[in-house]
């Protein structure tokens, strides 16, 4: 990283270094344009050297700009060969604040106009917006489709969608990483993200897993019908309500959690959602790779009271039926095949 930024740095002196060869004058020029705010009303009449004051009659002024702007824009043009990226972006500043100098307005409106230039936009919300003042170039999208067939038997796939330093990951590293983690895609996915470089600017990942459900069908009873199963030894005497699976589980709270947790034994260690989850995806590792170790595991890193309870018990949370969860916590439960991990689960 460092002798890329550094050799930009050269690239970048050595062009500086041929535009000063050229014309000294026209550079020191070229900067004051570029370095203009010419979609504030002051900042391009300063530019153009024309009166700042709004005015609803802007016939006038934007006639003095427009000549003002073509003298800019002259005094440049020695500058078009050698620095042609430069000088068109220069060029097409000088228009744009022509045209801010042309749109009319009131000394009184003007203020609350030029404050929504500095009102960011969510990024939640930014999908598919675009500056649309100039001389940023207006973005054309031109959609794309492809299709796969995804096969019914064997061991499935997965779909991998990437942003940012993740995009750059090998594919063959990615299927590495994800090895051991057939129907835990929000591991995968973190996984990935903790592959790319600490350094990056931005880092996103998806995974989805496409794999055939193979369900066991119950053992039937001398009526034909399911038998009931019964809870684990150490648990209550009771048969299995309809639509119910038993669980053990481990809980990571992070300090940003606003709501108070009756169940939980502690606030939990992590200072935020992130570290909660690597923290998680940590002890799944560890579970996929040896279940025999849950109960230790569950006992050292669970925030939830039932870390607390004895042998089998520790993380017991019993028979749960459907409505008695969160919508994703419930979801995770009952895709479940019994003695199954699941994936990370984040609830409030």
């Amino acid at each position: 990283a460092y002798t890329k930024a550094f050799a930009q740095l050269d690239a970048a002196k050595d062009a500086a270094e041929a535009i000063l060869a050229i014309d000294g004058e026209a550079c020191r020029e070229l900067y004051k344009v570029l370095r203009a705010d010419v979609h504030t009303r002051e900042g391009a009449a300063e530019l153009l050297g024309v009166d700042k004051a709004a005015t609803t009659d802007t016939e006038q002024v934007a006639e003095e700009a427009e000549k003002a702007a073509r003298w800019q824009i002259k005094r440049l043009e020695k500058l078009e060969t050698a620095a042609a990226k430069e000088h068109g972006l220069a060029k097409a500043m000088c228009n744009e604040a022509v045209e801010t100098l042309r749109r009319p307005c009131s000394a009184e409106a003007l203020p609350r106009q030029e404050a929504l230039l500095r009102v960011g936009l969510p990024t939640s919300r930014a999908i598919g917006v675009r500056d649309l003042r100039l001389p940023s170039k207006i973005v054309e999208m031109s959609p794309e489709s492809a299709s796969w067939h995804v096969p019914t038997t064997g061991q499935g796939c997965r779909l991998a969608l990437l942003a940012g330093a993740t995009a750059a990951i090998p594919s063959q590293r990615l299927a590495t990483l994800a090895q051991g983690l057939p129907k835990q895609p929000k591991a995968a996915a973190l996984r990935w993200c903790g592959e790319a470089e600490a350094v990056a600017a931005s880092v996103g990942a998806v995974c989805v897993c496409f794999e055939p459900k193979k369900r066991q069908s119950e053992p039937a009873s001398a009526s034909g019908l399911p038998t009931k199963r019964h809870r684990s030894a150490g648990a209550t005497s009771t048969v299995q309500q309809a639509g119910s699976v038993f669980l053990r589980h481990l809980l990571f709270r992070h300090q940003q959690l606003r709501t108070p947790d009756p169940a939980a034994r502690r606030e939990g260690t992590a200072r935020n959602l992130g570290e909660a989850e690597a923290a998680a995806l940590s002890a799944l590792q560890s579970l996929l790779a040896a279940p025999t170790v849950f109960g230790k595991l569950c006992r050292e890193k669970s925030d939830c009271q039932t870390a607390n309870q004895p042998g089998n018990m520790t993380g017991h949370l019993g028979w749960v039926g459907r409505g008695e969860q969160e919508t994703s916590f419930e979801e995770a439960a009952f895709a479940l095949e019994p003695n199954e991990f699941s994936d990370l689960v984040s609830t409030t």
